[in-house]
């Protein structure tokens, strides 16, 4: 190739860089001055406040029971998984002395009743006729001690004596013919000899007694036993006493009660499920002692759940009772359950230098893939506004030296300023107050591929200045 052409192909080549550096150049220009922008339009519509949070999935109730009584376990009726119904025994003990102990305290009772009864009818008139008779004997016996003994009784006093001693010297006579016998003492004789005397010195006595009278002691004992039996006539006519009654009424209570601590020391040897639901743990085996501060079975309710949830104080005074809720479940994705603010803490909490407030959410819905203890996210609906006039949050410019929100509305086809008073503000939209009509066009500035990059790599090294 000569001289000629080669000249030729390098102009060639430099009016085709100019050329593409040219093109490059209004195509930078071209696309920094076109548009960056997309136009939405105000229209009526719903907009939505809500306070979003997470939690724990928790069942509805929750027990963990244990035995009240101690003892060595009988029976184990159920194991984790099984379902059962309020009311159903779950584990026994051995209960046969408390069985017993009831049997002893509902005797015990009977008899404190019966008593009672006793008390309450009073005395019979057997007891009366009898408690009179009483009387009049110990009134007949102390009058008999102070009169004396009456001339009959001392005759006849005098005649026992009389024949008593001639039966003894005629058991004498007798004696004293053998007397001289080897033996005596085994002789018929001898014993006749010491009847004979003691029925002697008996009569003697009885003598004695009846013509010298009574004495002073004596007649003291008659006299009170007749003031004893008085004073148990007395209390048979006024019985019974309001004093007896309220000690018989107290024996039946105190009977009662022990009755009671029988029966639940009893009950106390039966697990019973206190509600319907699934058994989530057994801690207990037969033949082993019941566990000391360890439940035996944990119950849950599984037939509803809620979840507690921490709402920052900022945003607690939008909560209230009743809104409803939105729960999503990270191990359920695409799922959502209803639910409602069911509880709200009167008293916050603090941790980590943040203060919150507990909110209870109950789901009102329920799913058999649902399980207490997964992570759920909550949407509160704080509140609702139905065709107002609405934008989107993308729209939105805030100028702090103003302190106020704008928009950019398209006019005559130029994006201008205008300031918006918003109301209710959702996480999407927010309602308008002032400043825009329905049927606005507004813009949501955009930004290229290039002014990001410009943005994080800065202009030099893409051709600026």
């Amino acid at each position: 190739m000569n001289r000629t052409w080669r000249i030729v192909i390098i102009i060639l080549l430099v009016i085709i860089g100019i050329g593409a550096g040219v093109y490059y150049y209004n195509s930078r220009q071209a696309a920094s001055q076109a548009p960056q922008y997309q136009i939405v339009t105000v229209e009526r519509g719903t907009v939505v406040s809500k306070v979003t949070t997470t939690g724990t999935i928790s069942p509805n109730r929750q027990a963990a029971l244990t035995f009240r009584s101690a003892g060595t376990v009988a029976e184990v009726l159920v194991q984790p998984g099984d379902r059962v119904t309020e009311g159903q025994l779950l584990a026994r003990l051995d209960d046969r002395d408390y069985q017993l102990a009831v049997e002893q305290a509902e005797s015990a009772l009977e008899i404190s009743k019966l008593q009672l009864a006793k008390a309450e009818a009073g005395p019979s008139p057997e007891d009366i006729a009898a408690a009179r008779a009483g009387v009049e004997s110990a009134e007949a016996s102390l009058n008999k001690l102070k009169q004396g003994p009456t001339p009959q009784e001392i005759t006849v006093a005098k005649s026992s004596l009389e024949q008593a001693r001639i039966a003894l010297q005629q058991a004498q006579a007798a004696y004293d013919k053998v007397a001289w016998v080897g033996g005596v003492g085994a002789l018929p004789q001898s014993l006749q000899l010491q009847q004979a005397t003691i029925q002697y010195e008996a009569a003697l006595a009885n003598y004695q007694l009846a013509t010298q009278g009574a004495t002073e002691s004596q007649i003291k004992a008659a006299e009170a036993q007749v003031a004893q039996a008085r004073a148990n006539l007395q209390r048979l006519l006024k019985s019974p006493s309001e004093e007896d009654l309220a000690i018989a009424r107290e024996q039946v209570h105190q009977a009662e009660i022990n009755l009671e601590k029988a029966r639940n020391a009893l009950e106390g040897a039966r697990l019973v499920a206190p509600f319907a639901g699934i058994v989530a743990q057994v801690n207990i085996r037969e033949l082993e002692s019941a566990p000391l501060g360890q439940p035996a079975v944990i119950l849950i309710d599984d037939s509803a759940f809620y979840i507690n949830v921490n709402v920052d104080e900022l945003d607690i005074p939008l909560v209230a009772i009743g809104q409803q809720a939105r729960v999503t479940l990270d191990a359920l994705p695409g799922m959502e359950l209803a639910g409602h603010v069911d509880y709200i803490a009167p008293v916050a909490t603090s941790v980590g230098g943040i203060t919150s407030y507990q909110v209870k959410v109950i789901i009102d819905q329920t799913d058999p893939r649902v399980r207490a203890g997964m992570t759920a996210n909550i949407d509160i609906f704080t509140e609702r506004r139905d065709n107002v006039l609405i934008i989107t949050n993308r729209a939105l410019q805030y100028d702090r030296q103003a302190n106020q929100f704008f928009v950019e509305k398209l006019v005559n086809g130029s994006p201008t300023r205008v300031a918006v008073k918003l109301g209710l503000r959702g996480d999407q939209e927010s309602e308008v107050l002032q400043g825009l009509s329905e049927g606005d066009q507004v813009i949501i500035r955009t930004v290229s591929t290039l002014q990001q990059l410009q943005s994080t790599f800065g202009s030099s090294g893409f051709g600026g200045r």
